[in-house]
């Protein structure tokens, strides 16, 4: 008898409710739950807009006192390094967010930052990543800042 599942881009058997750049109203998947694609991982979170919309591209970090739920709002105090936005969501909506791997981030968000510097989220200017500094956490290593490439090594 021949297998019947469906498999993804990557030859893997899709076992989730949908794509990781769909963006849901209501909770699909368990907050919190870990998604593998090839070198790339995922984690499907809640999104707390604060005072800043995100496109795909954009940074995101956890609130402090809810390590389930992101937010591009940087000026909030005691933001952890959560990872990258592959899709857009609304204020309240659930997606999943890029935790680990290569990626393509939004060029504008690497202003003013070297190739093969170690990145930390800018407290200053919600969405962007600044060079790392002592004593703060990293979000992602940068390749090639002029097209956008890094390597996200976030905190899962």
């Amino acid at each position: 008898m021949a297998d019947t599942y469906t498999l993804d881009d990557k030859g893997q058997k899709v076992v989730w409710s949908g794509a990781i750049t769909e963006v849901h109203s209501t909770q699909k998947e368990t907050v919190g739950a870990v998604r593998y694609h090839g070198t790339k991982v995922y984690k499907y979170v809640h999104f707390t807009q604060g005072a800043t919309a995100v496109a795909s591209g954009d940074f995101a970090g956890y609130l402090k006192e809810r390590r389930d739920s992101v937010t591009a709002d940087f000026s909030t105090t005691d933001i952890v390094p959560a990872g990258m936005f592959v899709s857009t969501p609304a204020d309240g909506n659930f997606c999943w967010i890029q935790v680990r791997g290569p990626a393509t981030c939004t060029v504008a968000n690497l202003s003013g930052v070297a190739d093969g510097v170690v990145v930390k989220l800018d407290a200053s200017n919600d969405k962007k990543a600044v060079a790392q500094t002592a004593g703060t956490k990293g979000v992602a290593q940068s390749i090639d800042t002029t097209a956008g490439l890094i390597y996200i090594d976030a905190h899962i």
